[in-house]
């Protein structure tokens, strides 16, 4: 699995305009089936967390959590949704915006599938679609009369009676998992069925090939199968750098995303971001004036684009900060000794000395010609502002914005004129979100939020992904869903 902070060329510079259908996505309430109550509150917060990222791109549109697939839906419909994806309490989609992306292409060649699914044509059980994640195409679900999701079915007497089918020979994991499914001719009677055959037999009957998800989509997501071993589940979440409690954990889905999370939050601790994980220039100029102090987040060349947007004059202030070490060390040693040209080659003399996120020798050259050609227009203008920028007073602090934001609200106290503060996306991110309670989180941010000056400009995210000048200066503010609510609802 790849590292979920990290950035590509792609994703980066995603086209939100791709995705041309509206799209509602909405979380499968499996709780009855998670013995464990943390587990059960922190995949709902967490899965949340993920939809969250791709309604804030404007992607899709969040339709709720309820234990019926069919509710949801019905929910999707009368927001007038083309399609639904429904996930379930407990899957890890940090890449879900590419699945919506696939989506809208699939849709777009196939205008009357009726859903894509993990297909699990196991013997000796008549096949279903695995409730993980189910792709519906809503008008094609009407059609079908808008039937209820079945789940598993075991017959003793009255055994039914379901199509016959074909599968694909291509298999897309385990033996049991084919590409496609396909009517046939004739019928069988199945004593045993899979979550979602009743679904899989509509379709059938109604001539409809149900394809199964693709790889691409596959590597955008886990799912933690909450349910198995669910109290080692919660203990391996809370001691993610002890490994020989990790390696215990049988279920093999679960394991690899833990190790992965181990993996990230040990390399976090001096991990440098020569390029920034978010579009330089998108929120436009804020500043009433050219910017007397700057403070920001030590990542990438945001700050750059924040001063040439916004203007800046010979006596502006640029004030770093950073939880790690290695981010302001870096801005340092960049400050003294480059001279804004050929940044790629400056990373290849220097690339043993830092931990960076995302780049590598590969792909030096090409992040740097894609930073110039989307960011700043030319090398030329590029430096001209590198110049500029690196005459400028320069100060550096070590401070955690989340646990102590006061820090670095003094500084910004101390200095005056026009002030913007950049926090890029600290409050929303998936590590901070996994190891606390979303409850405590909110908390931290609104004693941070009540800390600041009621002038300064703002850039960067709240915990729910909102942006920080539209909720502090424009009163558009927003709160979590709460689990507890939730739940006693259904």
């Amino acid at each position: 699995m790849r590292d979920y902070n990290s950035i590509s060329e792609g994703e980066r510079y995603f086209n939100t305009a791709q995705v041309d259908i509206p799209v509602g996505v909405s979380m499968l309430d499996i709780s009855r089936d998670i013995p464990n109550y943390f587990v059960r509150e922190q995949c709902f917060s967490m899965t949340h967390w993920m939809i969250n990222q791709s309604v804030k791109q404007n992607l899709c549109e969040y339709r709720g959590f309820n234990h019926s697939v069919k509710e949801l839906l019905l929910a999707s419909k009368r927001a007038g949704d083309k399609v639904c994806i429904i996930l379930a309490q407990g899957m890890m989609a940090p890449r879900l915006y590419k699945i919506i992306n696939k989506t809208a292409t699939y849709f777009r060649e196939n205008p009357n599938f009726f859903v894509v699914g993990h297909i699990m044509a196991k013997q000796e059980r008549y096949p279903g679609l695995h409730r993980q994640m189910l792709i519906v195409n809503i008008e094609t679900w009407e059609r079908l009369g808008e039937p209820e999701f079945l789940e598993q079915g075991f017959f003793w007497d009255r055994i039914p009676t379901y199509p016959n089918y074909t599968l694909s020979e291509e298999t897309m994991s385990a033996d049991y998992t084919p590409a496609w499914i396909a009517p046939s001719s004739g019928t069988q009677k199945c004593s045993v069925v899979e979550d979602g055959s009743n679904w899989i037999a509509l379709a059938l009957e109604n001539n409809i090939v149900i394809d199964n998800l693709d790889f691409e989509m596959r590597e955008c997501k886990a799912f933690l199968y909450p349910y198995e071993d669910s109290d080692l589940l919660e203990k391996a979440w809370k001691n993610l750098q002890d490994e020989t409690l990790i390696d215990s954990i049988k279920n093999y889905t679960q394991r690899a995303w833990l190790r992965k999370l181990a993996y990230q939050e040990f390399i976090e601790k001096d991990r440098v971001y020569a390029y920034n994980t978010e579009r330089l220039s998108g929120e436009g100029v804020r500043a009433p004036a050219p910017i007397d102090s700057i403070f920001s987040a030590a990542a990438g060349f945001k700050t750059l684009a924040l001063l040439r947007n916004n203007g800046f004059h010979e006596n502006t202030i640029v004030n770093y900060y950073d939880w790690c070490d290695s981010s302001i060390n870096f801005k340092k040693h960049l400050l003294e000794t480059w001279d804004g040209v050929d940044f790629d080659k400056w990373l290849l003399e220097h690339d043993l000395e830092y931990n960076f996120s995302s780049t590598y020798r590969g792909n030096y050259s090409k992040f740097w010609k894609k930073e110039i050609e989307k960011e700043f227009e030319s090398a030329e203008k590029f430096k001209e502002l590198w110049d500029r920028y690196r005459k400028l007073e320069h100060k550096f602090f070590v401070v955690d914005l989340v646990n102590e934001p006061e820090k670095l609200i003094e500084e910004i106290n101390n200095q005056s004129g026009v002030k913007v503060l950049w926090t890029t996306n600290i409050w929303p991110t998936m590590m901070l979100h996994w190891n606390v309670h979303i409850d405590t989180i909110e908390q931290k941010y609104l004693t941070f939020e009540s800390l600041l000056p009621k002038d300064i400009v703002l850039y960067g995210q709240d915990y729910l992904a909102n942006d920080l000048q539209d909720r502090i200066h424009h009163g558009i503010t927003e709160t979590h869903p709460r689990f507890s609510t939730a739940w006693k609802k259904l």
